[in-house]
């Protein structure tokens, strides 16, 4: 399997999860399940903590390698300009669950809700529509799938993450 298709599938989930909170926001404040909320940002930040471990370790240090035949727009620039978006959303995150998790959660959660959700939606598009496609190109298959073997012989190195119930 290529560290592409990986990528792809963890956005998937994300999309999956950003459906789940946005049924949340959605709700009025005093129906709202705070601890389905609770839990759901918690999954959140496990499961783009571990993803964001795959890009910086291992994706994205092949492309920066490969810089110098990459195609437009792959550029020291662009990758840098990815990396800041990576900080955003992290930070977004961070906030979003230090609000849900306030008692009573933050009135304006909904909105640091919102700036997440838009800016993780505009980064995986660009690494949907450009980054990878464009790595597929001039790494290639067995280069990405190399990456992704990669990753599993580091896993026990992934940062830990919290155990969570069904």
């Amino acid at each position: 399997m290529k560290i592409t298709d990986r990528l792809v599938g963890d956005h998937k989930t994300f999309r999956k999860m950003l459906a789940d909170l946005d049924a949340i926001a959605d709700v009025k404040p005093a129906a709202r399940d705070s601890r389905r909320l609770i839990r759901l940002v918690e999954l959140f930040v496990d499961h783009l903590m571990l993803h964001a471990w795959c890009e910086d370790t291992f994706y994205y240090p092949v492309i920066r390698g490969a810089l110098p035949g990459a195609p437009a727009p792959i550029t020291a620039n662009y990758m840098d300009h990815l990396d800041n978006e990576h900080h955003t959303v992290d930070g977004y995150l961070e906030r979003l669950e230090r609000e849900v998790k306030a008692n009573p959660p933050v009135a304006s959660w909904p909105q640091t809700y919102a700036l997440f959700s838009k800016g993780l939606l505009a980064h995986m598009k660009k690494e949907e529509e450009e980054l990878f496609p464009l790595s597929e190109q001039f790494l290639g298959t067995p280069k990405l799938e190399e990456i992704s073997k990669e990753l599993e012989k580091h896993r026990a190195q992934a940062p830990a993450v919290r155990l969570h119930s069904s």
